[in-house]
């Protein structure tokens, strides 16, 4: 491919990824990630580029969620896909005495503080070497406290966790020290709220979820293990179970079982399940960098606790995009300005 062709198909890659972003359209960031895996699985200079695109436009997402959290309502953005936010409207994520988490463009909360995180994981490859320290602290304080501003304790968990690996696998280095220190300062900031959050009288969440990680192990006790429920059938399952059985349950809890790994062996058997969870570990492991791999692993405490990034095309497509930029070695080693 020549140059010219190159760059040409890079620039339209990256304009359907901004309008695919902004738009949270699924069938254009589906074009998106095909037209970019084409060119990043053979351009490094174009994986560079998309890697910068990728990081950046969730800065920017990340100042709309906190941007929410300091107002405690929407920002008027309803037409690009925000949702309608305030303390006093019911369905929307809030602690406390009605405080409400930032959502940026998502449809929930802890979307938002997973994209952020998954931001923080691709952008660490390409800080290692950068030479221009506002640059790097600008972004991890922007997409860090996107993560905190989402209160979402699988999130914030997950910082913790790669702050932890990047402190290991880059010990020395001057951005992972700000990692560690800007953790230190959200806490001690943040730390009246996270209280709140954590102490929550309120909130059912954790306890819901529980029920629901029982609910579906008795789900796939009845069904095959090679065969499960099959894909799209959850929702429609754990109603009959539960109408079965005569057990109360809330409207909001026909739900997807907030886990990855037990969602997927749900739907496909346990037995096939857990081996395509295996070869999907293994395909990773195979293609990106041990780094990269290493990293991707502060994923588990969101993919453990929460299944939007496989129920929500949107998630799903930042997280392929994520896998492509992160999948070639020369992408953890670039030297940036």
């Amino acid at each position: 491919m020549s140059s010219k062709h190159s760059w040409l198909i890079i620039m339209c890659s990256l304009g359907l990824f901004v309008l695919a972003l902004i738009d949270n359209n699924p069938a254009q960031l589906s074009l998106m990630t095909a037209l970019s895996a084409t060119i990043l699985f053979f351009d490094s200079k174009g994986r560079h580029i998309l890697g910068w695109a990728f990081v950046l436009i969730i800065c920017v997402f990340s100042q709309w969620g906190i941007g929410q959290f300091i107002l405690q309502q929407d920002l008027g953005l309803r037409l690009i896909g925000e949702s309608i936010l305030g303390s006093s409207i019911n369905g929307v994520a809030k602690f406390g005495n009605g405080i409400v988490r930032g959502y940026g463009p998502f449809e929930h909360a802890n979307i938002f503080g997973g994209i952020c995180l998954l931001a923080l994981i691709v952008v660490e490859p390409l800080l290692t070497y950068s030479r221009n320290t506002l640059i790097r602290n600008v972004i991890i304080f922007t997409l860090g406290l996107g993560v905190f501003v989402s209160f979402s304790r699988a999130a914030i968990l997950g910082w913790f966790v790669l702050a932890l690996v990047v402190g290991i696998l880059y010990r020395g280095r001057r951005h992972a020290r700000t990692m560690g220190i800007i953790i230190l300062l959200f806490m001690i900031v943040l730390w009246p709220l996270l209280l709140q959050r954590l102490n929550d009288s309120r909130d059912v969440a954790v306890s819901e979820r529980i029920r629901g990680y029982l609910w579906s192990a008795e789900i796939m006790k009845t069904h095959s293990a090679w065969y499960g429920l099959g894909l799209y059938n959850y929702k429609m399952e754990l109603r009959n179970y539960l109408n079965d059985q005569a057990i109360s349950y809330h409207p909001w809890e026909i739900d997807y079982v907030h886990s990855v790994p037990l969602m997927v062996m749900a739907q496909t058997g346990m037995l096939s399940g857990g081996m395509l969870i295996i070869a999907i570990l293994f395909w990773l492991v195979k293609i990106l960098p041990g780094r990269a791999v290493i990293m991707m692993g502060s994923l588990l405490p969101v993919l453990s606790l929460d299944h939007f990034y496989i129920t929500q095309p949107v998630a799903l497509m930042y997280l392929t995009l994520a896998v492509i930029i992160l999948r070639s070695k020369k992408t953890n080693q670039i030297k940036c300005v």
